[in-house]
């Protein structure tokens, strides 16, 4: 059950990954007036729940503990994203200028969370039991 957890986690981690990547593009073509931001703010809203899925799969996973710190960490930056998508709207466009730079951050702990070479070698490692 753990193993499958964590490999739910991976899968979710790539996933997040892509739309990540995706949300620059919609940002592109909503900064170009090619379109409006709703499809960043749709792709956006969706990625909060899903990074707090990615929590939960962590913790029940198994996966140890750099990486259940790496996904509380996504999760709060995202809360942090959308924070920072509001104020600059409300506040500020000086505090929502950090707005773009939270997404590179968001975008390299994803990637730490997808790519790791330590997801192979848990994934692949057995237990000594089954070695025989």
């Amino acid at each position: 059950m753990r193993r499958g957890l964590a490999a739910a986690h991976i899968w979710l981690a790539r996933i997040i990954l892509a739309m990540i990547v995706l949300q620059f593009f919609f940002a592109g073509v909503g900064a170009f007036a090619a379109a409006d931001y709703g499809p960043h703010a749709i792709t956006g809203n969706l990625l909060v729940p899903m990074s707090l899925v990615l929590l939960l799969l962590a913790l029940a996973g198994g996966v140890g503990r750099r990486r259940v710190g790496l996904s509380t960490l996504l999760f709060a930056l995202f809360m942090l994203q959308v924070v920072l998508a509001v104020m600059a709207q409300d506040v500020s466009a000086w505090i929502g200028a950090l707005h773009p730079v939270n997404a590179l951050v968001l975008l390299y702990l994803t990637f730490k969370l997808a790519h790791d070479r330590r997801n192979q070698t848990v994934s692949a490692r057995q237990p000594a039991a089954e070695l025989g």
